[in-house]
């Protein structure tokens, strides 16, 4: 008789992975291992089988044509008596983690501070929130100056991302890129991209965004809940304790963020199979007027 070690291995362990209730239960039927598979108890039984059992860790390459994820997790000004997403808020931590999502592994990491052009004097609750200090800030580059560090970033690597990244690349509409990239932006929610980044530090500094970062991305939020058909726990926590992950880091550091985002993306492309598809895209003129967009 099959064993619950044995199962994860096996064609029903497979079935339990990827496969519809109904698919599991005719499953269920055939062997001698009853599970009384249902909606509610697929979830848990899942993560189960992520933890305690034995199971092939070698990487499985994604379809499509998307090879890497850039995962962005920004730290921005913030005031404890302010509404979140009023224009209050200036990018001052960037991170990128660069993954090759065939592997499974991290590629590179660009990080730095970013002195805001504003608000230069961070708040109590912003350093206790974040973890960073005035002084950190106080010797950061610029904003425009980050911009020409991550710009360099990605020209280090234009032996791998494609289209390069230091081109103008034709757009087939306002939403689509006329040649597919390899390479795709994710990030914890909306506000990384379009409100902190696009929206208030390009447009306080007079910046275009750039083009590696017009078009299609991925909202990790809205990627999770497609890809485990879940409403709640969106934040990072609770996304990495519904997988049977600890997060690692301090929360709220940009850094460490990014690492987890990468973290929750490779586990859902892998172990979820889950198709890197886009949900999201922002567009940038150059009089700074930008739209985005659900895809």
């Amino acid at each position: 008789m099959e064993t619950q070690v044995d199962l994860i291995g096996s064609r029903l362990g497979q079935l339990v992975l990827n496969g519809s209730v109904e698919e599991i239960q005719d499953a269920d039927r055939k062997s001698n291992i009853a599970f009384n598979i249902n909606e509610d108890s697929k979830r848990d039984l899942i993560q189960e089988m992520m933890v305690e059992y034995k199971y092939d860790k070698s990487p499985r390459a994604p379809s499509g044509h998307i090879r890497y994820i850039l995962c962005m997790d920004i730290e921005a000004t913030c005031h404890a008596d302010l509404p979140f997403l009023q224009d209050t808020h200036e990018v001052i931590e960037l991170p990128v983690i660069l993954v090759d999502v065939y592997e499974g592994r991290t590629i590179d990491e660009f990080h730095t501070f970013v002195k805001p052009t504003r608000d230069r004097i961070l708040s109590s609750y912003c350093q206790t929130l974040t973890g960073i200090r005035q002084d950190q800030i106080d010797s950061a580059p610029s904003f425009a100056e980050a911009v020409k560090l991550l710009d360099a970033f990605m020209l280090k690597h234009q032996d791998k991302l494609k289209p390069l990244p230091n081109a103008e690349t034709e757009m087939l509409d306002k939403w689509r890129f006329s040649e597919p990239r390899n390479y795709v932006w994710v990030s914890h929610g909306r506000a990384d991209i379009e409100h902190f980044f696009c929206r208030r530090s390009c447009r306080i500094n007079r910046i275009r965004l750039p083009d590696y970062l017009q078009g299609q991305y991925i909202d990790l939020k809205c990627f999770y809940q497609t890809s485990l058909k879940i409403r709640s726990g969106l934040r990072l926590i609770d996304m990495l304790s519904s997988l049977r992950l600890q997060f690692e880091g301090r929360e709220h550091s940009g850094i460490d963020d990014a690492r987890n985002v990468a973290r929750i993306m490779v586990m859902l492309v892998h172990r979820y199979n889950s198709v890197l598809q886009c949900n999201r895209s922002i567009v940038m003129d150059r009089r700074l007027i930008y739209t985005a967009r659900s895809l």
